[in-house]
């Protein structure tokens, strides 16, 4: 789109805020219009606005959030993942996104909290498992890795990159002709 379309989008989208103000739309399509025209302090104020408005709305409450993770402000981004988790628990990528600003921040006691209460919550969650898989690895645990990486496996065998990483576990333990099963599974 041409800049003057923007305008335009940008325009279209306060009108709406005014006629339908507990719409989350016109907020975040505004907001992102007004990113376009290189707006980012309106556009921010927007979505603030929109939060305050809507809290209970999870596609806006997302951006809101989302928000300071796109600046990668990680304090801020870590404030507002915690509030949208409380407001939206049943949501599992506000858990994740947590630990994604909990990991941004080094926090690694707060993204282990924070995943086991994604995981109380969403056992099978193959995301929240490979979290977990993927945090016994740079400690050198191969064995809890592989242990991890395996029930990521069952819960989702189709996706041939779990596979390959739980190889590698099974690897690093010297357990090649296993790690050679597992692969060639994924082929």
């Amino acid at each position: 789109m041409r800049r003057s379309d923007w305008a335009v989008a940008a325009q279209t989208w306060e009108a709406l805020r005014t006629v339908a103000p507990d719409d989350a739309a016109g907020f975040v399509l505004g907001a992102q219009a007004l990113d376009r025209l290189d707006r980012g302090a309106e556009a921010d104020s927007i979505l603030d606005l929109a939060f305050e408005r809507t809290p209970d709305d999870i596609w806006g409450s997302s951006h809101w959030a989302n928000r300071a993770s796109d600046q990668r402000n990680w304090t801020e981004a870590t404030r507002r993942w915690r509030v949208f988790v409380a407001l939206h628990p049943d949501d599992a990528n506000g858990h994740l996104r947590l630990m994604t600003a909990f990991t941004e921040l080094g926090d690694h006691a707060a993204v282990e909290a924070a995943l086991a209460e994604m995981l109380r919550r969403f056992p099978g969650n193959p995301a929240g498992l490979a979290r977990l898989a993927d945090m016994a690895a740079p400690r050198g645990d191969w064995q809890e890795a592989t242990r991890r990486w395996a029930a990521v496996a069952a819960a989702a065998p189709e996706q041939p990159d779990v596979i390959v990483r739980a190889s590698r576990g099974m690897s690093a333990l010297g357990h090649l002709a296993e790690a050679d099963d597992l692969l060639s599974q994924a082929r």
